[in-house]
């Protein structure tokens, strides 16, 4: 607790220097790391090649996750009334766009005219990352590949009509080295309008009820982005995920009024399986490092059909989204209690339809879909956008009986057994304050295969960010959230007795931001506590309290236009996992990563991001987790002995 102490003493240093929010970072914390991941990507992706509002629809602009459907629609329809835009100032002018949005945004678009093309590009990404400690895979030989983590992807375009990439992959521990390979080829503007994607592909559409692809915005620090009306688009597939690409060809005709897709696929997948005869499960970390990981690698195949025809007119859109696929071998039931509501067979389909509505400054927009079990799904959307307030509602259900592979919607990655009500709200009543804040509120439909009782639960979230100078940014948060989570409790006599229990979660952190030019500190201090009442059965359990601390000092130095270095140091204490910290990291490009941190100890992590040329960058981490008074760490296969566990990576960015 010295250290906490010492820490929490130099956060209330004052500090009088220049500041500026890091929009990408606030958006990207309180995701998952493949969600942020992806979304970063994106978001790179747009930097590097911004999109051009001249000839952009509405669909292309929200691709950017930044933009809101109420702006991308004003950047469309000023264009179509008062001509083309000629500069970015002009757009701003027109559009009467604030500073503070304007800073989110322009990095993202640009201003093209007719007679400018694409150049030819290559971007070539090679990443090497390890633990530096041994695992108890590794010193057993259960995990039989190298510890390396080994990454390699290249992008080749060819002006904007012609695009391809290639991802090579494999996770620590797995022999194979090509162990995740994806491709494709993408070509654009066939006969003027035609879209075609050969190799591995993914499609988003609607509300993603139907078809999404592997990552999802989850509740987070921006409550309206989550829930904003999904973009339609079909992309190659360069992605590191194992579970979500489609394999085959992809075909997609747009025009302003009109759009059709058509999808055919047979893809590899993971599965478990009971000799020859039928599937037990879908595995999903993409791992293929113990004997039983590789026997499920790419175990049957999937036919994929897929379908999309969407019409849209002044004030929205309407679509219709289907697919049929059909495994290689049939899936059976467990022998549970919840099995009559899960999926079995060889065969499934989805039909869905979403809609999207613009009534002056009140977007309508939401999905709903039938599976082939019949069970249902529906996610519905209002959005409010002014100038100064944003608010949304939204209600989605779904139903234990639906059965959807393919998708993946707002609040749950698991679009089943489910039924919440949400509503988000921001607020800026003067330049130099915004409000956020979302309620939430969510009940599981039937029993499930790890609790089988009905459960609620209840998430209320507030951020208060103020900016005092221009220099200086405060943000104070709290989140409370309730659950009811199913445990086993061991009487004296040795008899496990299953056990609802409700919990409390409580958090407020509290962050000071400071910038210059040349660098930004960051203080943050955070506290947890975690409640558990008295047992909700016939056994009765004493309640409990348990508390958590975290105190994080974060440098960024920038000394130098081609240098960028990322320093943080972070000190915590939790009484026990339960009421863990969960920290959002900067990593290599195109990753994020997500510490759980909890016990008592240290985290430090230096990030070093150079560019050497203008075709080449060099990226490294390094970070140590130390944990005093411990013999060893981590569970299973994945333990380590000592209390210090340390990570190591490097990235090399070729691109021209």
């Amino acid at each position: 607790m010295h250290r906490l102490t010492v820490l929490l003493c130099l956060s209330l240093i004052p500090w009088f220097i220049n500041a500026q929010t890091i929009h990408e970072e606030v958006f990207l914390d309180e995701q998952d790391e493949k969600a942020a991941a992806e979304l970063q990507d994106r978001l790179d992706r747009f930097r590097q090649d911004p999109l051009d509002v001249n000839s952009a629809s509405v669909e292309d602009i929200l691709e950017i996750p930044l933009l809101s459907p109420l702006l991308a629609r004003a950047i469309v329809n000023e264009r179509r009334t008062g001509g083309p835009y000629h500069s970015l100032s002009e757009l701003r002018s027109r559009l009467r766009i604030d500073a503070s949005l304007w800073e989110i945004i322009s990095p993202y678009i640009e201003v093209r005219s007719r007679a400018e093309k694409k150049k030819t590009g290559l971007s070539v990404r090679i990443r090497r990352q390890r633990r530096l400690q041994r695992v108890k895979g590794e010193s057993t030989s259960a995990y039989p590949g190298s510890p390396w983590k080994a990454y390699q992807r290249i992008i080749l375009s060819s002006g904007s009509a012609v695009k391809g990439g290639i991802l090579v992959e494999k996770d620590p521990g797995e022999p194979n080295k090509c162990d995740h390979v994806v491709g494709y080829l993408h070509v654009e503007r066939i006969f003027g309008h035609v879209k075609l994607i050969a190799g591995h592909y993914r499609a988003e559409f609607g509300q993603g009820l139907v078809l999404w692809g592997p990552y999802g915005l989850s509740k987070g620090l921006n409550p309206i982005a989550p829930v904003k009306t999904r973009s339609d688009q079909v992309t190659g597939y360069a992605y590191a995920d194992e579970n979500h690409a489609h394999l085959g060809f992809a075909l997609q005709v747009k025009t302003r009024r009109l759009g059709l897709t058509a999808l055919v696929s047979s893809s590899p997948v993971d599965a478990v399986t009971s000799g020859d005869t039928a599937i037990t499960s879908f595995p999903n970390s993409g791992y293929h490092r113990t004997r039983s990981e590789r026997e499920s690698r790419h175990r049957i195949r999937e036919r994929f059909l897929g379908g999309r025809i969407r019409t849209s007119c002044a004030f929205g859109s309407i679509g219709i989204s289907a697919w049929w696929n059909d495994y290689s071998m049939p899936f059976k039931n467990p022998d549970h209690p919840s099995g009559h509501v899960n999926f079995e067979g060889r065969q499934n389909h989805v039909v869905g339809i979403d809609y999207r509505m613009t009534i002056g400054r009140i977007i309508l927009c939401g999905e709903v879909a039938q599976s082939e079990s019949r069970g249902w799904a529906t996610l519905n959307n209002a959005v409010l956008d002014t100038r100064k307030t944003s608010l949304v509602l939204s209600y989605r259900r779904y139903s234990p009986d639906f059965h959807n592979p393919h998708g993946h919607g707002f609040g749950s990655n698991d679009l089943s057994n489910q039924e919440a009500l949400y509503t988000g709200w921001m607020h800026r009543p003067m330049p130099w304050m915004k409000i956020n804040a979302y309620y939430e509120t969510v009940r599981a439909l039937w029993r499930t295969y790890h609790i089988p009782v009905f459960t609620t639960g209840n998430d209320l979230f507030c951020q208060l960010e103020v900016k005092p100078a221009a220099s200086v940014t405060m943000i104070l948060r709290t989140r409370f959230r309730r659950s009811e989570a199913f445990e086993y409790s061991k009487l004296p006599s040795g008899l496990r007795i299953p056990t609802l229990r409700e919990k409390r979660r409580f958090h407020v952190r509290w962050e000071m931001q400071i910038q210059k030019p040349h660098f930004r500190i960051r203080k943050r201090v955070e506290v947890i506590q975690v409640a558990v009442p008295a047992a909700r059965s016939q056994l009765s359990l004493p309640p409990g309290t348990q508390l958590g601390f975290l105190v994080t000092l974060d440098l960024r130095i920038h000394p130098v236009p081609t240098l960028d270095v990322f320093l943080r140091y972070t000190c915590f204490d939790t009484d026990t996992y339960e009421c863990r910290m969960s920290q959002f990291e900067n990593d290599l490009p195109g990753q994020h990563s997500i510490q759980s941190l909890y016990l008592a100890g240290t985290r430090v992590y230096l990030l070093v991001k150079w560019k050497v040329r203008t075709y080449l960058r060099i990226s490294a981490k390094f970070g140590s987790t130390f944990h005093p008074g411990v013999s060893h760490w981590g569970s299973g296969l994945e333990q380590i002995n000592g209390h210090i566990d340390q990570k190591l990576g490097i990235q090399l960015d070729f691109k021209l």
